[in-house]
């Protein structure tokens, strides 16, 4: 047990309960007037506003506002923080991603709420960079996507089948507890602000988890969907310029934001005779093409051999596209100056290469009913090899944001003679492609719909419009839709990959924990896992999900951190406030009540996460108990807390010690 002496008496005190003498402030509210009786009573916000999933406890008390439950109860809920974690409640289950500390102090994770200036025409814009007061932390997305709004499509999902709408059954200060009903079975979701481990009590149901990103599972190679949200480092804007001097083109991009990694950007140019027939393929930067600087602010493109009217495009892949409407209108400048040798207005610029005959490339596809895609493209009479040859593929349904291009590699791209087969498996049952030949053209998107497995394959025609290409998502690469059956067991360690395409090699690691042993069956086409009883029927127990830290690909050093703590949680815990006007101290208690029924180790204890504030009090006396965490946020084992605080000066008369001080600096100065 942990003692704390209290210096009013002689008064000893398990940890978390609070000292004899001193006033619980629960017990003196500081008004019983009933301000209805004066200001009458107005139902105007639950027209406007009314609560969602709250089942009948409107009828029985006040629901919590300035609560973390507030943003699920919304008619349009939003993400709960819950330190260390953020979550998502969605009808399908509940969707966790990892708020740690640590994105709070990254300055990559900084971005610029950028003001402007007065324009001038013709150039780029006047920005105020200089405001510190006007930057904003970005703390919601994963490493891939830092900048990332969590909107429920990266980290863990947690559900049952056949689930309605959660709806909130009991509340406190530091919980809220809600329920999902399916096909005859419950899961129960106790959360609770400060879990390393979060719970889910399952009746009668067999959880379904859908890790996004997942490549590994116990060892089990998978390839999961792996969507990348908005982010915040997405759009921006750019201001795209050329200038001609001495048969060189000068193209400058002055970005409102730094590029941090100038492969992500690509350019298309070409003479405006060429482009107008369809020569106007886009080109990847690299460091000899294209120059930094004004902190990475600015790109300039030099293509020389430039002379008559000539055409171009910038792409900042996932951000932005200049001109928006590049294809039928670029940008457009004319270069005059000389050249060594006769200039041919028909000849193409920038490098030599194979003759580009747009016309003759054409491309298909067709879908077989377990969604393998076969993308076939007919070269005609030109000589494009695969390494030029670039793919984007989305679900139509969101096509409007469309994915970048992917570079073609030969595990998914062949060539025999004139036709290039690009073969993928895709989650969506209707999806868009186009294709990228780069420095040549670009084959405008084509739509496919996956056949219903009574219907014969289906192939639609390449259509009229242009993509454009924004906001890139990791391409898919599952390799089938069937279930794969991983061996069973009661811990799981699934490696999940950062969205997006520039960490491939670090993955972030989840624990799974299950109250008794299951058989996991990988479904690769829905991107789920469902876990029944090795033993048979259903499912009876918890499921504990708990995030293991960002880190290269196939590292194990966490993968037990918390195994002393597993099946062990708080359960509606309650909070209770004191103070002491004797001592001059105020007190603050937090029972976890924690529930170690489906303890995996006998001697289990309980690990709650402690914000830095309660850490640095509880130092004083618990060193002890506190434990370092991927977190970044400390965890401290045991049952409850007490934090002892030196009381708030509220008296309304001046501090003679101030007051002399003050006195004391006027007299010297």
């Amino acid at each position: 047990m942990l003692i704390l002496v209290v210096t009013f008496g002689v008064l000893q005190n398990v940890a978390g309960l609070l000292p004899n003498g001193c006033h619980r402030l629960e017990d003196l509210p500081l008004d019983t007037a009933d301000p209805g009786t004066i200001f009458g009573i107005n139902n105007e916000l639950n027209q406007k506003a009314p609560p969602h999933r709250t089942g009948n406890l409107r009828s029985q008390r006040p629901l919590p506002t300035q609560h973390f439950v507030s943003n699920a109860i919304k008619a349009s809920p939003v993400p709960m923080i819950l330190y260390p974690y953020e979550a998502l409640m969605e009808s399908e289950g509940m969707v966790y991603d990892a708020y740690t500390l640590d994105r709070w102090y990254d300055p990559d994770r900084s971005d610029m709420m950028l003001q402007q200036s007065a324009s001038i025409a013709g150039q780029s814009w006047n920005k105020i960079w200089s405001l510190g007061t006007n930057m904003k932390q970005m703390t919601s997305g994963p490493d891939g996507n830092k900048g990332g709004v969590f909107t429920g499509k990266s980290g863990v999902r947690i559900g049952i089948s056949g689930s309605s709408e959660p709806v909130m059954t009991d509340f406190g200060d530091l919980f809220a507890n809600f329920e999902y009903h399916g096909n005859s079975g419950t899961m129960e979701v106790p959360l609770v602000r400060g879990s390393a481990l979060l719970t889910h009590i399952f009746t009668n149901a067999d959880p379904v988890i859908k890790p996004y990103c997942l490549s590994n599972i116990n060892g089990h190679q998978t390839h999961f969907d792996c969507p990348k949200e908005a982010s915040a480092f997405d759009g921006g804007s750019g201001h795209l310029s050329g200038t001609c001097s001495g048969g060189t083109l000068h193209i400058t991009l002055d970005s409102d934001k730094p590029i941090h990694d100038i492969t992500r950007l690509q350019y298309s140019v070409n003479s405006l005779s060429n482009w107008r027939s369809g020569k106007h393929g886009m080109r990847n930067c690299d460091t000899n093409s294209c120059h930094m600087s004004n902190e990475d602010k600015r790109v300039t493109i030099n293509i020389p051999n430039s002379h008559g009217q000539m055409a171009f495009a910038v792409n900042y892949i996932g951000h932005y596209l200049l001109p928006g409407n590049w294809v039928p209108n670029p940008e457009q400048v004319t270069c005059s100056g000389k050249r060594d040798t006769e200039y041919d207005a028909n000849e193409e610029v920038h490098e030599k290469r194979e003759s580009c005959h747009p016309g003759e490339i054409s491309a298909s596809a067709v879908c077989d009913v377990n969604r393998n895609i076969d993308i076939t493209i007919d070269l005609g009479s030109n000589d494009i090899p695969i390494e030029a040859i670039q793919y984007a593929m989305e679900g139509s349904d969101v096509w409007h944001h469309p994915p970048a291009m992917y570079n073609c590699k030969p595990d998914h791209c062949t060539r025999t003679g004139k036709f290039v087969h690009i073969k993928l498996t895709t989650s969506s049952n209707n999806f868009n492609y186009a294709i990228n030949f780069i420095g040549c053209t670009t084959v405008p998107a084509g739509s496919v719909n996956t056949p219903s497995p009574t219907a014969a394959p289906t192939q639609s025609p390449v259509q009229t419009h242009n993509p454009v290409i924004t906001n890139p998502t990791q391409a898919p690469h599952n390799t089938g839709t069937g279930t794969v059956q991983v061996k069973h067991g009661s811990k799981f360690i699934m490696e999940l990959n950062e969205p997006g395409d520039e960490l491939p090699n670090q993955t972030r690691k989840y624990l799974l924990y299950f109250s008794q042993p299951v058989t996991p069956h990988v479904n690769q086409g829905q991107s789920t896992i469902n876990f029944t009883p090795t033993s048979g029927g259903k499912y009876n127990g918890i499921v504990q999900l708990a995030y293991l830290g960002a880190s290269p690909r196939g590292d194990t050093t966490h993968n037990n951190d918390l195994d002393k703590y597993l099946g062990v949680y708080s359960y509606k815990p309650s909070a209770a406030y004191c103070v002491s006007e004797e001592v001059n101290k105020t007190f603050v208690s937090f029972d976890w009540n924690p529930n170690n029924q489906h303890a995996d180790n006998p001697m289990g204890e309980l690990m709650m996460v402690t914000m830095p504030h309660h850490a640095l009090i509880l130092k004083k006396d618990y060193a002890s108990h506190l434990k370092s965490t991927v977190y970044g946020f400390e965890g401290y084992v045991g049952s409850s807390w007490l934090m002892e605080m030196d009381m708030p000066r509220a008296a309304m008369e001046p501090e003679n010690a101030a007051v002399n001080m003050i006195k004391g600096k006027c007299t010297t100065e």
